[in-house]
């Protein structure tokens, strides 16, 4: 899963922009679900931020992203151990 995977890549992007000139790439093969997963979910540690605070975010900067519907209940299940509370519903269009 790709849950698996969020705490593991959100230090890594953490430990990486502690040196203010550093820059991270996240890339897939068309960067539209599997690094858009992984950023949302960074974006919500990091933040504290909801999913749909997140991915606000991140479709304002990239309007293209699209997290499959597989890696947008992973994000809900990471949202509700972040937060104790499910803010999102995967019936809901995002």
């Amino acid at each position: 899963l790709l849950k698996d995977r969020f705490d593991e890549t959100s230090r890594f992007i953490e430990l990486a922009l502690e040196q203010p000139a550093n820059r991270v790439l996240v890339h897939c093969n068309l960067g539209i679900s599997r690094s858009t997963s992984l950023i949302l979910a960074y974006l919500m540690k990091t933040f504290n931020a909801t999913l749909l605070e997140a991915f606000k975010y991140l479709r304002h900067r990239r309007p293209i992203v699209c997290p499959n519907l597989g890696f947008l209940h992973q994000l809900i299940d990471f949202e509700y151990e972040l937060f104790s509370y499910r803010y999102s519903d995967p019936h809901d269009p995002i």
